[in-house]
């Protein structure tokens, strides 16, 4: 009979007054595997990439490393960029990531486009946060400049965002930057959600589903992420139907050149394929086709 089994049997019988700890697998490597870190080490120049690649604890390796000096290895140019080829041949996160010498979790700030600013890894549309400040980040103090520089970017450089990108309010029926920063600050100081909503003059039931909807279950409400959550829920471009060549499309041409409104074929549509729904279109959706060359170019 296994010890372990013994042991769980006898505390549950009231046997033992303690359940012994379950002992997890050795952590200690031979001097070939370690002898093996090293030649890869000298391959790839990173200690993540080294261990994921051998399957060894990287705390393990990297205390390796830093006794031979080798803690810090120089960054190998272009690396993102292979991983990023590989990727879009078809290669999983894992074996791209492994094949240019760097772990799973880089290769998914990669995928993700974020950058590291100040320590932090952040996604571009994301307006840093003064946290150490406790305060809300405004941007009243910059309306007259053009663009806004992240924290870490210089003025100037190449990588600022345009400040008309990060407030683009597309609509007064969404909530804007600001009022998700209200929202976050106001929730932190234990406001009730029908207080923060007299406060941006909302009704309560958006601002209940405002926060139910992007709250972390872990961080709670988080305002930056929003942001970033709310673009990419908004809907994406759809093809016309006009615009692909097809039946559909041959039909309409067809009634047009018989000088048929947009209105006529609609109705027609139905009347002559009552039971094929991919012969069906709106009469705005021939007007656009006929107005708009994107749409159709009728």
């Amino acid at each position: 009979m296994p010890v372990p089994t013994a042991f769980d049997w006898a505390y549950k019988s009231g046997a033992v007054d303690k359940k012994p700890r379950a002992e997890g697998p050795s952590r200690k490597y031979t001097q070939a595997q370690k002898d093996e870190f090293f030649v890869v080490l000298a391959e790839l120049d990173s200690v993540d990439g080294t261990a994921a690649r051998l399957g060894l604890n990287r705390s393990t390796c990297f205390n390796w490393a830093r006794k031979h000096g080798k803690s810090k290895p120089k960054v190998i140019p272009g690396r993102k960029e292979e991983y990023l080829r590989l990727r879009a041949l078809g290669l999983s996160r894992q074996e791209a990531a492994t094949s240019v010498g760097v772990v799973s979790r880089t290769g998914q700030r990669w995928d993700d486009g974020m950058v590291k600013i100040d320590g932090r890894y952040v996604y571009p549309d994301t307006p840093p946060l003064a946290y150490n400040l406790e305060v809300t980040t405004s941007f009243t103090e910059q309306e007259n400049t053009s663009t806004y520089a992240p924290l870490g970017i210089p003025a100037g450089s190449p990588h600022p965002t345009p400040l008309a990108v990060v407030e683009q309010e597309i609509s007064s029926r969404y909530l804007s930057v600001q009022e998700w920063e209200t929202i976050a600050d106001m929730l932190s100081r234990g406001d009730s959600q029908r207080a923060i909503a007299r406060e941006l003059g909302r009704c309560p039931g958006s601002i209940s589903r405002e926060i139910a909807r992007n709250r972390h279950p872990k961080l709670g409400y988080i305002s930056h992420g929003t942001h970033r959550a709310a673009a990419g829920r908004r809907a994406r471009f759809k093809s016309s139907k006009l615009a692909e060549p097809g039946p559909l499309r041959d039909y309409v041409e067809k009634m047009l050149k018989e000088d048929w409104s947009p209105e006529q074929i609609s109705n027609c549509l139905i009347k002559d394929h009552p039971h094929d729904l991919r012969m069906r279109a709106t009469h705005e959706t021939i007007y656009q086709a006929i107005y708009v060359p994107s749409r159709g170019g009728l």
